[in-house]
């Protein structure tokens, strides 16, 4: 059996009074971005996950310390 598949346009991209190498270069810093934004915001979570184990090795920690003194007089 064949397969049917539905094939997109390509976007087009208006914009009167820019060159060609002048939107290649647009381009460029938009996906230049788009990769930074990728890479931070992986970092932060990555981040955010460390300090939800530091909070758990912290409240483990906290119980170890804790003292129950009892004075009798």
């Amino acid at each position: 059996m064949r397969r049917c598949e539905m094939h997109k346009t390509e976007p087009k991209i208006v914009a009167p009074g820019y060159t060609d190498e002048e939107i290649y270069e647009w381009m460029t810093k938009k996906l230049a971005a788009i990769n930074q934004l990728r890479e931070v915001l992986s970092y932060r979570q990555e981040t955010i996950d460390s300090l939800k184990k530091l909070d758990q090795e912290i409240t483990v920690l906290s119980q170890d310390v804790t003292l129950d003194i009892v004075q009798t007089n």
